[in-house]
C-alpha cells in the first residue's frame, strides 16, 4: 500500500499474485458516511457474493471503511455502483455494534466484468478443493430394541 501520487496504473486482477484482504466481496453501495471536509470515507454496501471470505454475509449490509483514500487510486464508487470490494475484517470495534460487520477497503475497488468474475471464480474454486476438516462422530445407538440396524426405529 502506497501513497498515490501522479497517474494511477492499476493492473489486472488476473495478473496479480496475492490478492489484497481477508474478504472479496461484490456488492451495491447504499449510503455514505462524509467526512466534515467533504468526500465519503465509508459506505453501507449491500453484499451480493462473497468470493473469498465468510459466505454468511450474502445479503447482508455491512460497512466498508476507506472509501476517498489516497493509498488506492480507485476508492471513490458512486452511489448504487456495484463493484468488487477487497477488504479487511475489523475485528476491534466490533463490540461496540455487535449486528454491524466492518471491514476496511485493502486495494482498488474494481469492475464487476467477465475478466475478474473469471479470475475470481478460479480462486474461489481453489479454496472450495483445499482439505477441509472433518469432524469425526462417533456412531451411537441409544435404542433399547433388539432389532436388526436396517429395521430400527428412530430413537
Amino acid at each position: 500500500m502506497c501513497k498515490v501520487t501522479g497517474k494511477c496504473r492499476i493492473k489486472p486482477l488476473s495478473t496479480k499474485s496475492k490478492i489484497a484482504g481477508d474478504t472479496i466481496i461484490s456488492g451495491t453501495v447504499k449510503s455514505f458516511y462524509m467526512k466534515e471536509s467533504g468526500g465519503p470515507f465509508a459506505g453501507k454496501v449491500k453484499v451480493r457474493r462473497v468470493f473469498k471470505g465468510d459466505k454468511g454475509l450474502e445479503g447482508r449490509m455491512v460497512m466498508v471503511e476507506g472509501f476517498g483514500s489516497k493509498d488506492f487510486c480507485l476508492s471513490s464508487p458512486r452511489l448504487g455502483d456495484t463493484k468488487l470490494f477487497f477488504v479487511q475484517n475489523i475485528k476491534a470495534r466490533q463490540n461496540i455494534y455487535p449486528r454491524v460487520y466492518k471491514f476496511k477497503l485493502k486495494d482498488n475497488i474494481l469492475k464487476l466484468n467477465l475478466r475478474n468474475l473469471k479470475t475470481l471464480w478460479k480462486l474461489e474454486d481453489k479454496n472450495e478443493k483445499a482439505p477441509k476438516r472433518r469432524k469425526f462422530k462417533a456412531k451411537t445407538n441409544f435404542c433399547t430394541f433388539s432389532c436388526p440396524p436396517e429395521v430400527q426405529p428412530v430413537c
